[in-house]
This record gives structure tokens, sequence and C-alpha cells, in this order.
């Protein structure tokens, strides 16, 4: 299965945390046999630079944000994929709450990290996976 794993990044230059916390679930999914598409890797940061490089005529024309070029680079990646991986944090990233919705309406698998679902609740209150759970950010206990 192809897997696409969506967590908060919310940096230019992605930081050791946060690269770590994506390997750490690619790792776990390639074990168990899947392929994984990992915003975060190294290999992604490298090819989303020369993307962007490629693309700043067409941005600064068309008023684009490297933000929302971005987001359409990863969606395109989603589409790709079977399924998508949720990180605990993805509530609180503005892209990884978009990538939630687009995997929703477009019917693919949704894993949810375990460390924030447990047993069908999502920060002590009732969650239908397959609804968009936010709003307000809830405060986990």
């Amino acid at each position: 299965m192809n897997i696409y794993i969506s967590g908060k990044i919310g940096e230019r230059n992605i930081s050791d945390s946060t690269r770590k916390k994506f390997e750490r679930i690619q790792k776990m999914l390639e074990d168990e046999g899947h392929q994984v598409f990992n915003p975060a890797s190294k290999e992604r940061e490298s090819y989303l630079e020369m993307w962007l490089k490629g693309q700043k005529p067409y941005l600064q024309s068309h008023n684009i944000s490297n933000y929302a070029e971005i987001l359409r680079m990863n969606l395109l990646m989603l589409v790709q994929c079977d399924a998508i991986y949720m990180l605990p944090d993805f509530i609180d990233s503005p892209g990884a709450k978009a990538e939630h919705a687009f995997a929703i309406a477009c019917k693919k698998q949704i894993f949810y990290d375990d460390e924030l679902y447990q047993d069908g609740t999502l920060r002590s209150k009732t969650y239908n996976k397959n609804k968009f759970p936010w709003g307000k950010k809830n405060e986990q206990k």
C-alpha cells in the first residue's frame, strides 16, 4: 500500500525533531511492507527547493505563495497514495487539516496515530474519524 504521512511541519527549514517525528512513522510503515511518502524527508525538501526555484516567475506573476504551492504539490502526491497516516499534531496544522479533508473527499483510507486517537476519541471529545474535527483547538487532558 502507498501511504502518505501527514502532520504539523510549520517550518521553512525542517528541524531535526520534526524530521525524526516523520521518519519514525516512515520506518514503522516501511517495516510493514508499505511504500511511504514522507513530506519531511531530505529528498523531498531538495526536490521542493528545485521546484519552487523553477516556479518563481509563475508564483510571482499569479500572486501565489510558496506555502500554497507546497500544499498543492503535497496534495498531488496524496492523490497517488492509497492511504494517509495522520500524526497526532495534524489538528494544529492548517496544511495537514487540508490534507485530511482532501483524503476524506477522495475516500482514501485514513490511519490515525494511537498517541492521539484511543477508543475513537480525539483529545477527550467524541470524534467521527471521517468528519471534520476542527473548530477551536482542543486541549489535551
